[in-house]
């Protein structure tokens, strides 16, 4: 007969699970966010954190709206998007906040109107309309899912 854990360490390898699909899902969801989102100068694509703990806000750093630009001023590079860190978690599981840096993300992730339609109403288009809404609304969800049973079915 096969012996395995004691079952007293079932909670600390369930966290470790959760930690790990945590993980898995926070890096989902951002390559999702900056493939979706608009590109146009790649500023908005290269400023998605992800950061410990649940704040309820990341810091802006930048200011200001894009230009006016009639026409991507340089394609998406590789097709792809520009790298970036996901913070280890730890069994206390302190949870991601994930958002964007620039000043005007509202506008970008169309939550708010924007004076200027540079995402989606342009000749060259590099995000559809709601892409931000219609991401989290939709597959987001499903992402979860399968990170945490990921993780889950890593632990032994």
């Amino acid at each position: 007969m096969k012996k395995g854990k004691p079952l007293s360490a079932l909670a600390t390898d369930i966290k470790q699970g959760l930690a790990l699909g945590m993980e898995a899902f926070a890096r989902d969801v951002v390559i999702n966010l900056k493939m979706d989102g608009p590109y146009w100068t790649g500023e908005f694509e290269a400023n998605w954190r992800i950061n410990l703990g649940w704040q309820r806000e990341v810091e802006i750093l930048k200011q200001g709206l894009p230009q006016d630009y009639d026409t991507p001023a340089s394609p998406r590079p590789g097709g792809g998007y520009t790298e970036f860190r996901v913070p280890r978690m730890s069994e206390d599981l302190e949870g991601y906040n994930i958002g964007n840096v620039m000043s005007y993300r509202n506008v970008a992730t169309d939550l708010e109107p924007g004076e200027d339609g540079w995402r989606y109403d342009r000749d060259n288009p590099t995000a559809v309309q709601d892409w931000f809404t219609s991401y989290v609304l939709g597959v987001m969800e499903q992402d979860l899912i399968e990170n945490i049973r990921t993780g889950l079915r890593l632990i032994r």
